[in-house]
């Protein structure tokens, strides 16, 4: 259990009001100047999906994703959706265990009002990886 080790940074792109980077190759992604504030992460077939899905979930959940560049959400290309969801999946159970909730190295919200506005963030979507709550566990 515990954090990953650490891992060599391939790439980094830095999307803000003073920087836009270039997202280069991909259509879908045309729209960057209004991601300014988010950090968007891209997966497509050249990445190695196990490696990615350890960086995503460790950005994620270092400090309940409570950080300014943590992980917003994830775009990936139709042939890397399933095997990432997978990936995913697996990382946080070794990472957390088989029950996240009673891992003493699984972050919390930092407060009932943040907890509330995470959850109802939640309500109606199809969540991929996780996604339960409890008020009492925060």
């Amino acid at each position: 259990m515990g954090p990953p080790k650490p891992q060599r940074l391939q790439q980094l792109q830095f999307l803000s009001y003073a920087t836009v980077a270039k997202l280069e190759g991909s259509r879908q992604c045309s729209d960057y100047k209004n991601w300014r504030g988010k950090s968007p992460v891209f997966i497509d077939s050249s990445v190695d999906i196990e490696t990615a899905a350890r960086r995503v979930m460790w950005g994620k959940c270092a400090n309940a994703g409570q950080t300014c560049v943590a992980p917003d959400y994830v775009l990936c290309t139709r042939d890397t959706a399933d095997r990432f969801v997978s990936a995913a999946n697996k990382v946080i159970k070794e990472f957390f265990g088989e029950d996240p909730k009673r891992s003493e190295d699984f972050g919390r919200i930092v407060n009932d009002r943040h907890f509330a506005r995470v959850a109802a963030l939640m309500k109606g979507c199809d969540i991929a990886v996780g996604g339960q709550t409890d008020s009492t566990e925060r």
